[in-house]
């Protein structure tokens, strides 16, 4: 069960980027009218302004994000909730991986044609449970909740920010 660094995330999840580098999230106000990838790498969208972007910060590809999704949402008849929200308007752009995302994210943003533009941001999830109950499983968790020695429990939180993905993980039920 361990040992495990306690209280150092800085040892367990070292310092990761923000966002993916190189990647833009862009909602568009209308469906653009084409995505053509032309033989020069050039996108074009059939907005111009946007076209000048495109070219300015050397988009290599623009991809709807939620296209699978449309397919499925058409074939089950939801395409109506699927288009009301505006799913069908997202699209990933990919910049060169050294690009000044957030000088693009301003210009794209500021465009007429954009409803928001975002860097692609990566979000990771707190592994501590959010059962209301958690805190009485002090053999997990150790705070001295209960009046007992802090840290005298097995360091589950620690270990989950360790090992997350793993066809050999046995779950045992409480």
């Amino acid at each position: 069960y361990g040992p495990f660094p306690v209280n150092s995330q800085e040892e367990v999840n070292p310092k990761q980027p923000d966002f993916m580098p190189g990647e833009l999230i862009i909602k568009f106000k209308e469906v653009p009218p084409k995505i053509n990838n032309k033989p020069d790498n050039v996108i074009e969208t059939g907005l111009p302004s946007i076209d000048i972007l495109n070219s300015k910060f050397k988009i290599n590809s623009i991809e709807k994000i939620l296209d699978k999704h449309q397919k499925l949402a058409e074939k089950s008849g939801k395409i109506d909730v699927f288009k009301k929200h505006g799913l069908d308007r997202l699209y990933l752009l990919k910049l060169p991986k050294d690009a000044d995302i957030t000088k693009a994210v301003s210009e794209y943003k500021n465009d007429v044609n954009v409803e928001y533009a975002e860097p692609n941001y990566i979000y990771s999830i707190d592994l501590m449970p959010n059962d209301p109950m958690f805190s009485n499983l002090w053999g997990l968790h150790n705070t001295g909740q209960t009046g007992g020695r802090v840290d005298a429990d097995i360091d589950a939180p620690e270990s989950w920010d360790i090992k997350r993905e793993s066809n050999n993980i046995v779950i045992a039920v409480i």
